[in-house]
C-alpha cells in the first residue's frame, strides 16, 4: 500500500505540473502496484515468495460412493498437510528458534528442567552425537468446529495434528505460535481410511532426519540438521488411537498401551515395578499376526492384545510406542482421577456424614478472595447431581487445578483430621502437585511412586463398592516417565488444547472443504506472526517472546522509601551488568509479567528450601532498574505443614530484603490464603511432596 500510495503521488504530481485538470489527472493514473494482489493465487504467490507463506497441500484419504441426482459417484475424500520439511525450514529460520536449537539447555543441577534432563534424551545415541539434534513433539485431538450444544455435534468434526521442537525452552514453547499445524482432516475420513496417508509425508521425512539429515537454508546458509520423535502428548482416546490400540479399556481385556497388564492387573498391581512394559518386537509381531487372520480370529484376538492395527508411527525407524504415547496428566487427573473420586468424597461427607450443606460449599468457592491469577479460572458451582448421579465433579481443568488448591482450605474447619477418605484425597493432591510441577527430579519419582501405592490401596479399602478405573492404572506408568521425559507438566496437552482456541474464534460459514479453509486461515496467520516489523524479507525477532509487561507506575527514589536496602540494590545491579547512579532511582510499578507469570504486591514466592521445609517471602513492592525487576520482600517463617490444609504454616519474622526476579530458583507466584490469624500457602509449583 505504501508504494501504491508513493507510484500515486508521483504521477499525481507530474499531471498537475503539466496543467491537467485535477479530475483528469486523478482518473488516468493506473494503481499497477495493486495487481499483485488481484487474485487469490497471486496473492498466495506474493505470500510464499516475500511472507514465507507454507501453502496447505491436499492428500487423498480414500474415495466414497455417493448418490447424487438419483445416481451413484465416486467423491475423493481429502486432507491437508503442510509439508514438513517447508514447515520445519521457515520454523528454524526464525532467530529465536534457531538460537535454542544451536544452544542445548540441559540442567547444571540434579533438578530435571525438561525434556532434555530425562534419561531418554540424555541415553539415545543419536542426542549423545547431535546434542543439537531437533527433539520433536507429535500432538493429535480431535476437534469440534460447531456449537457442541448443537444439533450439528460431530458432523464437522475434524482431526488436528500439531508439532513443535523441545529443544525450545517450556516458557517459550507454550506460546502458541512456536506450536506448528502438521496436518487436519475430517474426523470421520480418518475413522474409515486411516491416517497412513496423511502423515507419510512427515514419517518419510522424520526417517531421513535420524538417517542423513535435512539440508535447510536458515538466513541464506545451508545447514544440515537431524533429529527424532521424542513423545506423542495426546489425550487418552487419541493416543490410543495413534497408536493402533482399542481406544476404550472395556474393549479390551490388555486395556494399556504402555504395559501387557490385563484387567485384573490393572485394578490390583499398583508399582510400576510390578508390571512388564510392552516388547515392540512382541507388539509388531501381534500386529503382523492380526493381519493373517480371518475376520472371526481377528476379532478375539484383537480383543486380547487390545491391539486394532498396525500404528502409522511404527514405519518410523527405532520408534518404540510404549514409550512415546506418553500419558497426560491433565486429562488423567484434572479430567479423570480428581473430579471422580472428589464426587465421591462429597458424597460422603455431605450425604453420608452430613458434615456440611452443599449451599454452604458453593458459597464458600464462590465468595472465595481469589488471587489475580486464579480469578481467570475460577471454579463452578458444583451440582448436587454431580456426586449422586454421574460420580464427576464437572469442572475444566484449569478450574479444577485452582479448587485442587482451595477445597482444603475451605473444608479443614469442617472435616475432622482423622477422616481416612478426606486423608487419602489430601495424597491425590500432592499427587497432582507431582504431576503438574514444572521441576522434577529422582525424589520425585520415588516420592510419586510411594503416594500413588498408597493411594490406590487405600482406595480400595474405603470405596470397596467404587472400581479402580483405568485413568488410575495410567497413573502408575507416569512414575517412569518422569524419569524418562522429566517434569510431567510438560509433556500435558494443556498448550496443544489451547491451539484449538485459534481456530474456534472464527465464525465459520461455510463448511464445503472445511479443513482446507481452516489449514489455508492458520498458515496466513503463521506467515503474518513470523515477519518482522519493518521489512517483509526480515524475520521476527519477538516471535516467541514479546518481552516483559510492566504496568504504569511512578519513578521513584529508593532511599525515599527503603535507605537500607539501597547497597544491596546498588549491588545487585553492579554485579548484573544494569547500569544505576546514586541516589538510585527506579520505577515503581504495581504490576509485572515476566514469561506469563504476573507479579503483584501481596502475592508470595519461593526463596529456597531449608531443613526440608520451604522458606517463603512475600511481595511488598515492585521496583524497575535498567530492565531488572526487583521485588522488595517481607521474608516469611514456615512453622509446619498443615495436612488437613495441605499447605505450610507460615508467619512473618519481620526480616525485609530485596531479590531479583532472574534470581528466583523457582519463578512461579504463589498465593497466601488468611484464615483469622493464621497464614497459609500452598507449594502448587514444588517438586517435593509432604507425605500424609
Amino acid at each position: 500500500m505504501k508504494q501504491c500510495l508513493d507510484n500515486f503521488k508521483l504521477q499525481l504530481k507530474k499531471r498537475l505540473g503539466e496543467g491537467q485538470p485535477i479530475d483528469n489527472a486523478i482518473e488516468d493514473i493506473e494503481l499497477s502496484s495493486l495487481d499483485t494482489f488481484a487474485t487469490t493465487y497471486m496473492r498466495d504467490k506474493f505470500y510464499e515468495t516475500i511472507c514465507g507463506y507454507v501453502k496447505p497441500e491436499p492428500i487423498l484419504l480414500g474415495r466414497t460412493v455417493v448418490r447424487r441426482n438419483g445416481r451413484l459417484q465416486q467423491m475423493e475424500r481429502l486432507g491437508y498437510i503442510v509439508p514438513f520439511a517447508k514447515s520445519l525450514e521457515q520454523f528454524l529460520s526464525m532467530p529465536e528458534v534457531w538460537h535454542f536449537v544451536c544452544n542445548p539447555h540441559p540442567s547444571n543441577t540434579d533438578t530435571m528442567m525438561d525434556l532434555c534432563d530425562g534419561n531418554y534424551i540424555k541415553c539415545s545415541p543419536l542426542f549423545s552425537k547431535h546434542p543439537q539434534a531437533l527433539q520433536i513433539i507429535l500432538s493429535h485431538d480431535d476437534l469440534e468446529i460447531v456449537n457442541p450444544l448443537g444439533v450439528h455435534t460431530k458432523k464437522h468434526k475434524v482431526a488436528m495434528f500439531y508439532y513443535t521442537l523441545g529443544n525450545i525452552p517450556p516458557q517459550y514453547r507454550s506460546r502458541l505460535s512456536a506450536i506448528q499445524l502438521l496436518a487436519i482432516a475430517k474426523t470421520v475420513d480418518l475413522k474409515k481410511f486411516g491416517a497412513d496417508p496423511l502423515l507419510n509425508d512427515f514419517i518419510t521425512k522424520l526417517n531421513l532426519l535420524q538417517d542423513k539429515g535435512i539440508v535447510i537454508n536458515v538466513s541464506g546458509e545451508q545447514e544440515n540438521v537431524k533429529g527424532t520423535l521424542v513423545m506423542c502428548p495426546c489425550d487418552t482416546l487419541a493416543s490410543q488411537w495413534l497408536g493402533g490400540f482399542k481406544e476404550s479399556s472395556s474393549f479390551a481385556r490388555k486395556g494399556c498401551r504402555t504395559c501387557d497388564s490385563g484387567v485384573r492387573k490393572m485394578k490390583t498391581i499398583f508399582s510400576n515395578q510390578n508390571l512388564e512394559t510392552r516388547s515392540m518386537t512382541e507388539h509388531v509381531e501381534r500386529c503382523q499376526h492380526l493381519e493373517s487372520l480371518s475376520r472371526r480370529a481377528r476379532v478375539y484376538w484383537s480383543k486380547l492384545w487390545g491391539i486394532n492395527k498396525r500404528s502409522p508411527l511404527m514405519l518410523i525407524d527405532g520408534i518404540d510406542l510404549s514409550n512415546i504415547l506418553v500419558h497426560d496428566p491433565m486429562h488423567i487427573l484434572l479430567e479423570g482421577v480428581l473430579p471422580y473420586e472428589m464426587a465421591l468424597l462429597l458424597h460422603s461427607l455431605i450425604v453420608v456424614d452430613k458434615a456440611f450443606l452443599l449451599t454452604w460449599l458453593n458459597e464458600q468457592i464462590e465468595n472465595y478472595p481469589y488471587s489475580p491469577a486464579d480469578r481467570a479460572k475460577k471454579p463452578e458451582k458444583i451440582e448436587r447431581k454431580q456426586f449422586v448421579v454421574d460420580v464427576k465433579i464437572k469442572q475444566t481443568s484449569a478450574a479444577m487445578l485452582t479448587l485442587c488448591q482451595i477445597f482444603p482450605l475451605i473444608l479443614g474447619t469442617k472435616v475432622d483430621e482423622t477422616n481416612k477418605k478426606y486423608l487419602n484425597f489430601i495424597r491425590l493432591l500432592q499427587i497432582t502437585q507431582l504431576c503438574t510441577s514444572p521441576y522434577a527430579s529422582q525424589d520425585s519419582a520415588g516420592q510419586l511412586q510411594q503416594l500413588i501405592m498408597e493411594h490406590h490401596e487405600e482406595f480400595m479399602m474405603l470405596y470397596p463398592h467404587s472400581s479402580i478405573t483405568p485413568k488410575m492404572h495410567f497413573l502408575v506408568h507416569m512414575v517412569n516417565q518422569v524419569i524418562q521425559f522429566g517434569p510431567l507438566r510438560h509433556q500435558w496437552c494443556l498448550r496443544f488444547e489451547a491451539k484449538h482456541g485459534f481456530f474456534k474464534k472464527f465464525s465459520w460459514k461455510c463448511f464445503k472443504n472445511l479443513p482446507k479453509s481452516m489449514a489455508e486461515k492458520h498458515q496466513r496467520w503463521m506467515s503474518y506472526q513470523m515477519l518482522g516489523e519493518s521489512d517483509t524479507n526480515v524475520k521476527s525477532t519477538c516471535f516467541l517472546y514479546a518481552g516483559d509487561v510492566t504496568l504504569e507506575g511512578d519513578s521513584v527514589r529508593v532511599s525515599d522509601h527503603y535507605p537500607n536496602l539501597e547497597p544491596e540494590i546498588t549491588q545487585l545491579c553492579t554485579s548484573h551488568g544494569m547500569s544505576t547512579q546514586q541516589p538510585v532511582t527506579a520505577y515503581k510499578s504495581p504490576k509485572v509479567i515476566v514469561h506469563g507469570h504476573t507479579y503483584t504486591a501481596d502475592l508470595a514466592v519461593l526463596l529456597a528450601i531449608e531443613d526440608d521445609l520451604p522458606v517463603f517471602a512475600v511481595i511488598k513492592e515492585i521496583f524497575v532498574i535498567d530492565h531488572g525487576k526487583f521485588f522488595v520482600v517481607r521474608k516469611l517463617r514456615t512453622l509446619q505443614f498443615t495436612v488437613k490444609k495441605n499447605a505450610f504454616t507460615v508467619c512473618f519474622n519481620g526480616e525485609v530484603g530485596v531479590i531479583l526476579q532472574t534470581k528466583l530458583e523457582n519463578p512461579w507466584p504463589l498465593t497466601v490464603h488468611y484464615e483469622q490469624d493464621n497464614m497459609f500457602i500452598v507449594n502448587r509449583y514444588c517438586h517435593i511432596a509432604q507425605f500424609v
